[in-house]
């Protein structure tokens, strides 16, 4: 074979169709692509090809086989049908019998680690009886493959189905036993050698020329192994080492355009499908460069791909959440006045959680409380249009959802393949968005691939199983693949690149951990096994997998073989993993290139290193957006960086905000960029609104000013949502629902006249704990039923404490009342006060404030009351010493004022002689602590804290307050920046808000 013939395989089979214009010639590649690629470059080089037919073995086969098949009655079976046979074959003799493989049932990969070896098996023309125990290491092995072949093939006979296998077996035996060729007895055949082949493909291409006589016989393409044998000049080939993988792409793209070359003069040939065809769509996606794939796009990238991931999650879980990402990722087809936002927040307000019955339930009573609201609005004279759009979207939003439930599988324990995949096509093919072509090709592939999936019968599995083998088929599928086409750049595996003659060719991760790989043994089938098997099943043989690097190895240079006459070769490897921030090294071949192409057989990988171009962020030729042209510009050593000056910031004034706020955050000054508010303090100080505040509300501003700031001067609140956590209830759920059996056991036997006893009230009491979780199941579904018991035996526990501390407690003290209200003017209690409690600050100005009181008892022999709020936390912080505690515990002070107001209101003499805090949970050990106050140190503490906020300053307060904040997303407290804040307050303490800020943290 000559070093000429190597260079251009292409000229070979240009002879062949100037010869033979109008003889058909058969061309057998590895892919019709791949045909149609060769075709056009023997066109573009002004040679008609008229008559040359592409043929795979695959159509080949197909061409022998397929009537026979049709007149049978067989149905051929996709890769996707195919696994499920061999899911079930492995179903079928779970248990005693699959011995080996049954620890690693529930693996992820499993079966299709198996699929690959029966196919293995099955094209070497193994069948379950020549699989010999004697040829596997472990005996159980053998028997275990067998029972699931036996099922395999059982299955296939069963349901009148062929594998691809099976159709290439069946050619073989056809031809050999003397059918009727479909070819013409004339044609010439050209054959594309392939070394990894398996064995029966070569046979059946043979087969298929061999009636051929005469010297047109089966003529092979040349190709080669060793790219040395071309000699490519070091001007030909040069060698890149990029920071990630990422970097070669981009480098790639910008090589193109800074040699102004149109991109459809370019390929880009990759080591990896996985890491490097998702990063060449996204690239080319991002900076707009036209690209086509030889492979397609993987269909998660589409939006039927993700509506499809999202919505297989939604039915595994039955939660709303998947289905909210779904919506506001747009991939759904939504009906006016909806939209995926406006959907994802109706489904969100209307607190479904989780469990399929709750979504059309909880639509239903979102829709009837905004009824409700609106309604009540409308008597009040006022007119909500927005409420009756909320009302609309919350009918629309159950309308759809009810479209989706009908269309989904039943919640199920145990649910088919082809139940399961029946349904989701129906979903996607009705509610999946579809915005472009790609979009339709990936809905249309996506629905056809789940069909295949529901033609195949079989057992139910678990849930979660089934719903794994559905997401593992779709994050499989590809849709797109194309051919080159004019004014795209062309991307593709190195084992399909290098046929379209383009004269830019780049190889991107040549990498020595991932290619060509090391000779991996088949999990299923050890070299070793299947070396005793061949020995059984000749002619035809399983390959061996320690020989893939050399094949691997092989495609590499095929490749270089093929682009003999190309410009430029770029060849490059990821330097850096940029995770794990460790080098990374070039491949074998990548040094056997270098050698080749630079004339020096000695050359080691540190000449390789050095001699490369370095690719990273900053680009080095042309930039591919503004960006990288700010990256190059700014950053860029020799020539190309610019000066600059303030051009950047003259282009984005936010930049020179930006770094204003660095000078002026260093300054030690309290300044605007410190969240310092220029505002009049009648928007800020509460001593000047005519508006009512809560003791909480006050006592959280005292808390974190900055976190008041942002709910109550900027409007910001916190997304409600409900996280399926096996603590079912937060702490705030939990302490509603206690308060509430509390409040409800408590009105009660008030009524009756009687006191807490355990013995006598504690079924009652057991009984209302009950009901009330039972009622907020409603609200919040429980994760599991264990959840559920936990938080009743957690309840029930604390309704036993609380009785035993009652009966012991009540014996000198009457509970009296409950909930009482002070500042509600619709509410009237026996105990209560329907205008707010007024807190006279001086100066003209005061506060006031509203609440509900959790209880009020009453000492008849003291004729002194008692004012306890119930908590169903820890005690701990209560315990310190101190009463008002820099004005975060303020509200048993306002509760204590709030009833003698009552009191003397209604005439009684008795006053408030203890307010504080209640704990009657199992953490809290039923303890009382009473809290005192002087008698003006309230009116103390709020001026200082309305001085704070009065002034237009709002610090953060320390790190302990912070655990359970809401606003830690948004505020990044850490205690360097706390430090920071404490010296900046002092080296501003002559500033009055910060004064008092100062002043109101030594308040005890």
């Amino acid at each position: 074979m000559t070093e000429q013939a190597l260079a251009i395989p292409f000229a070979h089979i240009a002879s062949i169709c100037r010869e033979h214009l109008l003889r058909e010639k058969i061309l057998v590649v590895p892919s019709l692509a791949i045909g149609h690629q060769i075709g056009d470059r023997v066109a573009r080089d002004g040679t008609p090809w008229v008559n040359l037919r592409p043929e795979t073995v695959r159509t080949l086969a197909d061409a022998v086989t397929a009537e026979g098949l049709a007149a049978e009655g067989i149905t051929l079976l996709s890769r996707a049908q195919s696994l499920a046979l061999v899911e079930m074959a492995c179903a079928g003799v779970a248990g005693e019998r699959l011995a080996y493989f049954g620890e690693l049932a529930d693996r992820p990969g499993l079966h299709r680690a198996i699929q690959r070896s029966i196919d293995d098996l099955r094209l070497a023309g193994a069948t379950a009886e020549t699989l010999r125990s004697d040829a596997f290491e472990d005996s159980r092995k053998a028997d275990d493959l067998r029972c699931v072949l036996q099922g395999y093939e059982q299955a296939l006979a069963d349901g009148k189905f062929i594998d691809r296998a099976g159709v290439i077996l069946r050619a073989v035996r056809e031809l050999e036993q003397g059918a009727r060729r479909p070819w013409p007895k004339d044609a010439i055949w050209i054959v594309i050698d392939e070394e990894d082949r398996p064995e029966v493909e070569g046979r059946l291409v043979a087969l298929a020329a061999a009636h051929v006589a005469g010297p047109s016989k089966a003529l092979p393409i040349p190709n080669s192994k060793d790219v040395r044998q071309l000699e490519p000049s070091a001007d030909l080939v040069s060698f890149v080492r990029a920071a990630g993988e990422e970097n070669e792409v981009r480098a790639a793209f910008r090589s193109i355009l800074a040699d102004a070359q149109s991109f459809d003069d370019a390929e880009i040939a990759y080591a990896t499908r996985e890491i490097y065809l998702p990063l060449a769509w996204e690239l080319s996606s991002e900076y707009a460069i036209p690209a086509t794939f030889s492979e397609g796009i993987a269909v998660h990238f589409t939006r039927p791909g993700k509506a499809a991931v999202k919505l297989l999650r939604w039915i595994e879980t039955w939660e709303d959440a998947h289905l909210r990402r779904a919506a506001q990722a747009g991939v759904l087809e939504i009906e006016e006045p909806l939209t995926g936002p406006s959907l994802a927040r109706t489904l969100r307000e209307a607190a479904i959680g989780w469990g399929r019955d709750r979504h059309l339930s909880r639509l239903s009573a979102l829709e009837r409380e905004r009824a409700a609201v609106l309604e009540a609005k409308r008597l009040e004279g006022e007119d909500q249009p927005w409420m009756r759009d909320q009302i609309d979207r919350a009918r629309t939003a159950a309308t759809f959802i009810d479209t989706l439930l009908n269309l989904a599988p039943d919640d199920d324990e145990l649910l088919s393949i082809s139940a399961l995949a029946s349904a989701l096509a129906a979903i996607v093919e009705s509610c999946a968005a579809v915005r472009s072509e790609l979009d339709g090709m990936a809905r249309s592939a996506i629905c056809g691939m789940l069909r295949e999936l529901a033609a195949v019968p079989g057992e139910p599995l678990q849930k979660a199983e089934t719903c794994d083998r559905i997401r593992d088929a779709l994050l499989d599928l590809h849709v797109g693949a194309s051919n080159p086409r004019p004014g795209h750049v062309h991307v593709a595996p190195i084992r399909a690149a290098g046929w379209s003659g383009r004269p830019l060719l780049f190889v991107v991760g040549l990498e020595e951990g991932r290619y060509p790989g090391g000779g991996t043994q088949d999990p299923i089938l050890l070299d070793a096994e299947r070396t005793k098997i061949n020995e059984e099943i000749d002619p035809h043989q399983l390959p061996l997998l320690a020989e893939r690097p050399r094949r691997v190895t092989a495609e590499f240079w095929r490749m270089i073989a093929r682009v003999g006459n190309a410009e430029r070769i770029t060849l490059s490897w990821p330097a850096i993993d940029l995770r794990e921030r460790r080098e990374k090294f070039p491949s074998q071949v990548l040094l056997e290139a270098f050698r080749s192409a630079h004339e020096s057989p000695d050359a080691e990988y540190e000449d390789l290193v050095n001699a490369a171009s370095p690719e990273g962020f900053i680009p080095t030729s042309q930039p591919l957006s503004m960006s990288e042209w700010w990256l190059r510009a700014a950053f860029a050593t020799g020539g190309a960086k610019a000066n600059l000056d303030d051009a950047p910031l003259r282009a984005h004034p936010w930049l020179l905000d930006g770094g204003r706020a660095v000078e002026e955050r260093a300054s030690g000054a309290i300044t605007f960029w410190d969240g310092k508010v220029d505002a009049p303090p009648e928007e800020l100080d509460p001593r000047l609104q005519n508006r009512l505040y809560s003791a909480s509300r006050l006592e959280r501003m005292a808390s974190c000013p900055f976190g008041y700031f942002l709910q109550s001067i900027l409007g910001i609140e916190p997304l409600e949502t409900i996280d399926r956590s096996e603590d079912w209830l937060s702490p705030m759920d939990y302490g509603s629902v206690f308060h509430s059996v509390l409040e409800t056991f408590m009105r009660e036997i008030c009524e009756r006249n009687e006191k807490p006893a355990l013995e006598k009230h504690g079924g009652r009491l057991e009984q209302i704990a009950t009901a009330e979780l039972e009622r907020m199941k409603e609200e919040i579904p429980p994760p599991s039923e264990s959840a559920y018991q936990a938080r009743i035996e957690e309840l029930v526990e604390a309704c036993r404490l609380f009785l035993r501390v009652e009966e012991k407690y009540c014996g000198a003290v009457d509970p009296k009342y409950f909930e009482v209200p002070f500042g509600f003017a619709a509410e009237k209690a026996e105990l209560s006060m329907s205008e707010p409690l007024s807190i006279d600050l001086g100066g003209g100005r005061d506060v006031r404030l509203r609440g509900r009181i959790d209880r009020v008892d009453y000492h008849p022999a003291a004729d002194v009351w008692h004012v306890w709020d119930y908590k169903s936390g820890s005690p701990f912080k209560f315990r310190k010493p101190g009463s008002l505690m820099g004005g975060t515990m303020i509200q048993h002070a306002i509760y204590a004022r709030a009833v003698n107001a009552m009191l003397e209101s209604r005439g009684d003499k008795g006053r408030v002689s203890e307010s504080g805090y209640y704990f009657p949970t199992v953490k809290g050990r039923g303890e009382r602590i009473a809290k005192g106050s002087d008698p003006n140190s309230l009116e103390t503490t709020l001026n200082l804290l309305f001085d704070v906020v009065g002034s237009g300053w709002f610090p953060k307060g320390d790190l302990e307050r912070c655990k359970f904040c809401e606003f830690d997303s948004i505020c990044n407290k850490t205690e360097k920046s706390v430090e920071a804040q404490a010296k900046q307050a002092a080296e501003n303490s002559d500033q009055p808000g910060v004064f008092a800020w100062i002043r109101l943290q030594g308040v005890e």
